[in-house]
């Protein structure tokens, strides 16, 4: 239950609020500086385009949501791994299907609903209480008005009242949360027989004969790639910042935004007392439940003792209610209000509804977090300061660095000195290469830049950064003589020949093994483990019990075996001996309904999947695949 009031608002509602309070200047539209005029859509559904500039605001925002997850910084490496572009991408084409849905089945949002969502946004807020200033004033930083922002909003509260409907009619019933328990709970008999790598590798020993036909064998395998190094002026905000200059003016609306993040720190220990109501369901019995016992409190009663007595979450019932330390941002947005808007310690919430049922809430201490004075943090509100004055000029920058090296095709000297850029060297490129050095690759290998000798065209890198490159030096694909590539080819070789050897005794020990009985000790294997395990036990490697549990279940008179290869190059025979299934009658009843509620959001979200891939099927949808 804890878990579940964490997730706050969900859907591309949350993307733009996470925007408005963490990204000081949202990037718009940068990917037209960089194409010479109108940048052609991402992405068409049904007629509607998806921009350039939507896609850019989206990326920095999600860009931004993750860095702060990692301590504020994040590699363009690490993004391009993760896929984080194709999934922002993916993610506006299905908000589209599904507003598009919506809005063709009579979803609406009243003016009341609205309000009272940008009402409850602490960045809009001044002393807890909204603020229609502050509100046009946070707008105005991201390059939008009221008029424009709502109906934005209005859109996603429509898109999550559709996947909120879809959410509420999934069901689930005992005997699901009986066959869940079944496989959960289950307990394999098995024996594990190591078969150890290195052992095996000092026996392998290719002589100067086999390493050279192997190359000759596989000799285009180590040709070296065509390549080319080159010369880089790229701008980013990082870069832009060491040129900015801040004003007193800008220093002190730095210190503001750090004052009021601050503020966001702020830590309460809380308890509460939850009577659930299922979706859909009607709340009075409930209501009046919680009613009853905020009486109680009054009365005098220990709150405690009545959570452990009537609260139905299970994960904090047992603790009269604790819920441990809560900041903002941790819980959903109503039982996240209430909270916060408790005066001081031992105060207790009126009853609070949330789509988990309904809440009483005992603030037990508050650990406030207080902001140091300007002088102390003077340095760090420059540097803030540089880095959104750098941030809000960044397109005026970029916008001259297309013009400078297009005007001085020959050299990217001019273009630096005028913008106080520095000029860089690669290390070699080759054409094979992928992933992150993708785009450059292609810029780099490109008639302009390779034949013609001029330099490329700004490449956007996201994250505010663009390059512009031109060539050092260039070479051709060759062939690599066996000398200089030895060490190479007899690591290939060992590492083919190792696992050939290993692959035939596993499946020999595994011949072994598969007799019924008692056995002896298998020749080459040595037993590891032989006992039960459940699917979370430690007492076996990870790898290794993930494959025990997707084994068949042994049929009478029989056991199942299979060999199987780990990371590390070991190889492990693995014996099942019999399958326990786990026992539904001795789960408790408040753990039966955690499972159950468990159960049902898992049964959401695949329903959720289903219906989007549904609506996705019939739409008519053309996407860049590069992204």
């Amino acid at each position: 239950m804890l878990m579940d009031l964490r997730e706050k608002i969900s859907g591309w509602i949350a993307y733009t609020i996470v925007g408005l309070i963490t990204v000081p200047f949202v990037l718009w539209g940068v990917g037209e500086y960089f194409q010479g005029g109108q940048a052609q859509p991402l992405a068409t559904i049904n007629g509607q385009d998806i921009s350039q500039s939507a896609f850019d605001q989206a990326y920095e925002q999600e860009r931004q949501r993750i860095a702060q997850q990692f301590g504020g910084t994040v590699s363009p490496e690490m993004l391009e791994g993760m896929g984080i572009k194709r999934q922002v991408l993916n993610a506006l084409v299905m908000r589209e299907v599904l507003s598009q849905y919506a809005q063709a089945n009579g979803l609406r949002v009243s003016d009341a609903e609205l309000a009272g969502l940008l009402r409850s946004i602490p960045a809009f807020q001044e002393n807890g209480q909204f603020s229609q200033a502050r509100y046009e004033q946070v707008l105005r930083l991201q390059g939008q008005v009221p008029q424009s922002f709502e109906p934005l909003v209005r859109l996603d509260l429509v898109v999550q009242q559709l996947q909120d409907g879809i959410a509420q009619s999934a069901f689930v019933t005992q005997a699901d949360v009986d066959g869940y328990v079944r496989l959960r709970d289950q307990v394999r008999e098995v024996e594990i027989y190591l078969l150890p790598a290195a052992e095996r590798l000092a026996a392998i020993k290719p002589d100067e004969a086999a390493l050279e036909a192997y190359f000759n064998a596989h000799q285009a395998d180590f040709r070296r790639p065509e390549r080319v190094r080159v010369e880089r002026l790229e701008l980013s905000v990082e870069n832009l910042a060491k040129l900015m200059k801040p004003a007193e003016e800008d220093v002190r609306v730095a210190y503001e935004a750090y004052v009021e993040a601050q503020k966001q720190l702020e830590v309460r220990q809380a308890r509460h007392i939850l009577i659930a109501v299922e979706p859909g369901a009607d709340d009075s019995v409930a209501r009046k439940t919680i009613e009853n016992l905020r009486q109680r409190v009054d009365n005098g009663e220990d709150f405690s003792t009545l959570a452990e007595e009537f609260s139905q979450d299970p994960g904090s019932a047992k603790q009269g209610g604790k819920l441990g330390a809560v900041t903002r941002g941790m819980m959903v947005e109503p039982f996240e209000k209430a909270l916060f808007a408790l005066p001081k310690v031992g105060a207790i919430s009126e009853p609070v509804r949330t789509t988990f049922g309904w809440h009483l809430i005992a603030l037990d201490s508050v650990e406030p977090v207080t902001a140091k004075p300007l002088e102390a943090v003077r340095a760090q509100m420059e540097q803030d300061a540089r880095l959104s004055m750098a941030e809000a000029q960044f397109h005026d920058y970029a916008d001259r660095l297309a013009t400078l090296t297009y005007e001085h095709p020959d050299s990217l000297l001019p273009a630096a000195e005028q913008l106080g850029l520095s000029i860089t060297q690669s290390d070699w490129l080759e054409r094979t290469q992928t992933g992150e050095q993708a785009k450059l690759i292609q810029a780099a290998f490109s008639d302009d830049v390779l034949k013609q000798g001029r330099n490329s065209e700004p490449l956007d890198l996201g994250n505010q950064q663009a390059v512009v490159l031109r060539l050092l030096e260039h070479e051709d694909a060759a062939d690599q003589p066996f000398a200089s590539v030895r060490a190479e080819v007899e690591k290939r070789l060992i590492a083919q020949e190792l696992d050939k050897t290993m692959q035939a005794e596993a499946e020999s020990v595994r011949l072994a093994v598969a007799q019924v009985g008692e056995l002896a000790q298998p020749a080459g294997a040595q037993r590891s483990f032989s006992g039960s395990i459940k699917r979370q036990s430690r007492e076996v490697e990870a790898d290794i019990a993930r494959a025990v549990f997707a084994l068949q279940p042994p049929v009478a008179g029989s056991v199942s075996t299979q060999a199987l290869r780990l990371p590390s190059g070991d190889y492990a025979v693995l014996r099942l001996l019999s399958v326990k299934p786990g026992e539904p009658s001795l789960v408790a009843a408040d753990e039966r309904q955690r499972l159950m509620q468990e159960l049902r959001r898992n049964q959401a979200m695949s329903d959720g999947a289903v219906f989007d891939a549904y609506l996705r099927a019939k739409a008519e949808i053309t996407q860049r695949q590069d992204i």
